[in-house]
């Protein structure tokens, strides 16, 4: 997992396409790195993982802990970001969101409770070392807990508690910031 602690040695920052990539959408996470551009955050983590991982941060293909890692590795950006986002952008309606407010905070309150449950037994969501589906469920993790607050979820505020205590998420913090 070194590769995690040095990945600013090896790969371009990440830039917004705003910022002038060749990407086909405007706002989505983007990396340059040995003439490749990359973007979409769980592309850019598989990406980093294959081609600097060295066999950490991703179990074995084939088994089942590989197949438990991919699931949640796409359940951040599928099924998990969804009543965050939603959250987000009714937020800017005011009162014409009120009838969407307690089915977004339910259904957000539900995923927030699954990945708790998730991490009973566990460091991480597919054992105890730290996987890329870890590096992609902080960010749900995360705004869900500010959000919903870390009371009710346990497990989950200990695992974000984890992941903000690493010195490379230190570091990723005082270079890009939140």
């Amino acid at each position: 997992m070194h590769w995690l602690d040095y990945a600013d040695h090896l790969v371009a920052p990440l830039r917004r396409s705003r910022n002038g990539s060749n990407t086909p959408i405007r706002d989505t996470p983007v990396i340059r790195d040995d003439g490749q551009v990359i973007f979409e955050s769980g592309a850019i983590v598989d990406y980093l993982i294959r081609r600097y991982g060295n066999g950490g941060v991703c179990p074995e293909y084939g088994t089942a802990e590989y197949d438990r890692y991919s699931q949640f590795l796409h359940y951040a950006e599928g099924s998990a970001i969804l009543p965050l986002m939603l959250r987000v952008y009714t937020a800017r309606l005011g009162e014409g969101a009120a009838p969407l407010k307690p089915r977004i905070q339910n259904e957000l309150q539900n995923h927030l409770g699954f990945l708790d449950r998730e991490l009973i037994g566990r460091e991480y969501f597919v054992g105890n070392e730290l996987t890329g589906a870890d590096i992609q469920l902080s960010f749900v993790a995360q705004t869900g807990l500010a959000f919903c607050g870390r009371d009710a979820f346990p497990n989950l505020t200990s695992f974000v508690d984890r992941i903000e205590a690493r010195p490379a998420y230190k570091r990723a913090m005082e270079r890009g910031g939140a």
